[in-house]
């Protein structure tokens, strides 16, 4: 499944060497190791990520380009839009409003989300990152907001998720 990540041509044009290999870093993981990254979210994050990269590739291949390393922010995010799915199941319910759904649709529909919200968070970040240096921070320590970043963009866009209608 992480080699299909790579075989997209994202942003990896070199052919993989190995599993473990500083490639990874270049579409946004954090080591050599991608695994280490999923964290709870498993072969099913990898499958949203993979098929994310297969359905919306000029996105994935503009977001590598950002500022915020692509794997590892896309994990994040789909973390917090699964938290905000399970702390509110009626927004979960509009998403699946076709009822219970394979492992396949499960995967499109969370991809669907995760390239709506990407797109959005990637805005919502550089604002941020102006609002913090405007207000003294170095440009350079903004990334260690991340997390909070993260928190006041899903404060504020349970509504936001209720329009991305599958």
């Amino acid at each position: 499944m992480l080699r299909s990540l790579v075989g997209s041509e994202m942003c990896i044009r070199d052919r993989l060497q190995t599993f473990k290999t500083d490639q990874w870093s270049r579409v946004g993981f954090q080591g050599k190791d991608p695994s280490t990254d999923l964290r709870g979210l498993g072969m099913f994050g990898l499958m949203v990520l993979a098929k994310l990269c297969v359905d919306l590739p000029e996105q994935c291949q503009e977001i590598c380009k950002a500022e915020l390393p692509f794997a590892i922010t896309a994990l994040n995010l789909l973390h917090h839009i699964e938290n905000a799915l399970r702390e509110n199941p009626s927004l979960s319910n509009q998403l699946f409003q076709r009822g219970a759904l394979n492992e396949e649709g499960t995967v499109a529909v969370f991809s669907r989300v995760l390239g709506v919200v990407m797109a959005d968070f990637d805005l919502f970040y550089t604002n941020a990152r102006a609002d913090m240096v405007a207000g003294g921070m170095l440009p350079e320590l903004v990334r260690m907001n991340f997390n909070q970043i993260c928190k006041d963009y899903f404060s504020r866009t349970s509504g936001f998720l209720t329009s991305v209608a599958v």
